[in-house]
């Protein structure tokens, strides 16, 4: 599956005896920041949409979508690449699981597998397309060379020292 990560949404949820009963999420794309420690009964919560490529799934939208540390985790290690490759292809994923053991039980975290990169232009029926802006650099002025005030500095450097 393709991950289309600017549709990511993260932040944290609250469950009441099985149910849903309050969320705060937000879009990252749209730099929303979720709490840095969660309150008493909330979770964290990770979602994103999906393209399946493979033969069964083809064109097929999905959505990945995670109540747990773990799968907010595992979209930060994929979410960490993209960003890092300037937000121009989307990764292309298989959902893989991995065994820990937390507090003497076993637990499956869910793991993203990049197995390649897609430009992000393919997607652009989907809205997609053209990646955010870049950041300006510092200007590149030229720098102004200056004459040295004293021909020779280390005489300036001979001083006596009193011990």
């Amino acid at each position: 599956m393709v991950a289309l990560l600017p549709s990511a949404t993260i932040g944290e949820v609250k469950f009441e005896r099985g149910q849903k009963t309050d969320e705060r999420t937000g879009r990252v794309e749209d730099g929303f920041v979720p709490a840095e420690r969660l309150d008493r009964d909330w979770a964290p919560s990770t979602a994103f949409l999906t393209v399946g490529v493979d033969d069964n799934n083809r064109g097929q939208m999905m959505t990945f979508r995670s109540t747990s540390w773990g799968g907010r985790f595992a979209f930060n290690g994929l979410a960490t690449m993209y960003w890092r490759l300037g937000q121009h292809a989307f990764p292309i994923v298989y959902l893989d699981v991995t065994k820990k053991w937390r507090n003497d039980q076993e637990v499956f975290d869910p793991v993203f597998r990049v197995i390649g990169w897609r430009p992000r232009e393919d997607f652009a029926e989907l809205g997609f397309g053209a990646a955010p802006p870049a950041l300006e650099g510092p200007s590149a002025a030229p720098l102004e060379a200056k004459p040295a005030a004293d021909p020779e500095p280390a005489a300036a450097l001979i001083d006596d020292i009193p011990f």
